[in-house]
């Protein structure tokens, strides 16, 4: 299942015209952006990427954080595309350890090690301004497992107890995405991982864990789900939750909006025919979704959630 999930995401990304991570303008149409340059190319040197799987953006430094899933690394970027490092065990030199590099980066060295990758799959940043700010969360699908670095790459700690909440629900940790939100806690999506059985009944449903910065466990939320999700969610000012679901057939995707509390609230009015993206991003000033589809990135407000039930 993990491995399925894993390489869904991966070919999401690499069946895109260019391996490149793309920077973004607005076009004519105020709710469509479209490339405006791009940055990386194949490989496994500085600034390579091979099968990049998650991106996030220190909103203060403008610096960008790339996954690099076939490489077993991060890598970091300033806001140009300039490379400036990449960390992962063995990257520097090819050592059994956590290592930082700034030239001459190696592919990584996969495995369970503190600060050591094996399916790296989506990123973070606490963008918060808290005691944790600049810090960078990785959530690693084959090891579920949520690793801490600080912004040098320096590796802090890791969170790894998930699910542990009560109720009619069988858990079954599957790590696959990670977001933080404007007080500085990180929220881990463990993607159709729990099972509620009701009248005999199984039921697939979604589960975000909620942590404070320190990985202390806060709650978990319960997401009824339409199909199967993917690791695509985020996490606006209000804790409105967003989460790409592909839907009960493959060829729909569906963006669902959720309460911080988990409450179905609506579906994004386009995502029927436009999104199936594999990434959906908050700003957390205007609380304006922005969501990758196929060949655009669009822009929507609340009012593009159409309140409406859940479908099955």
């Amino acid at each position: 299942m993990i491995a399925r999930r894993l390489s869904l995401r991966i070919l999401a990304l690499l069946c895109a015209p260019v391996l490149a991570l793309a920077l973004w303008s607005a076009a004519a149409d105020a709710a469509t952006y479209v490339p405006a340059g791009s940055f990386g190319s194949a490989g496994s040197g500085d600034g390579q990427f091979s099968g990049p799987s998650g991106v996030a953006v220190d909103q203060a430094t403008g610096d960008v954080y790339v996954i690099d899933t076939g490489n077993y690394r991060v890598e970091k970027f300033d806001a140009h595309g300039n490379f400036i490092a990449a960390w992962g065990w063995g990257v520097a030199d090819g050592k059994a350890q956590s290592e930082v590099c700034t030239s001459g980066c190696q592919v990584g060295l996969p495995g369970t090690g503190a600060g050591q990758f094996s399916g790296p799959v989506a990123i973070a940043v606490d963008n918060s301004g808290g005691r944790s700010k600049g810090d960078v969360y990785v959530a690693d699908a084959a090891n579920d497992v949520v690793e801490k670095f600080d912004s040098a790459g320096g590796y802090l700690s890791s969170i790894a107890d998930f699910g542990s909440c009560c109720g009619p629900y069988v858990v079954k940790p599957d790590v696959e995405g990670v977001a933080t939100d404007l007080h500085g806690n990180v929220w881990v999506y463990d993607n159709g991982t729990s099972t509620k059985y009701e009248k005999g009944k199984k039921e697939e449903v979604g589960v975000l864990d909620e942590f404070d910065d320190t990985g202390a466990m806060l709650h978990s939320v319960y997401l009824q789900l339409g199909g199967e999700a993917i690791p695509a969610f985020t996490i606006d000012s209000s804790g409105n939750v967003y989460l790409e679901d592909l839907g009960v057939v493959l060829e729909h995707g569906y963006v669902r909006k959720y309460t911080s509390t988990g409450e179905f609230v609506g579906l994004l009015e386009e995502s029927k025919t436009r999104i199936r993206g594999a990434a959906l991003g908050a700003d957390l000033a205007s609380n304006m979704l922005f969501a990758a589809g196929e060949g655009f990135v669009g822009v929507y407000d609340s009012e593009s959630f159409l309140p409406t039930s859940q479908l099955s």
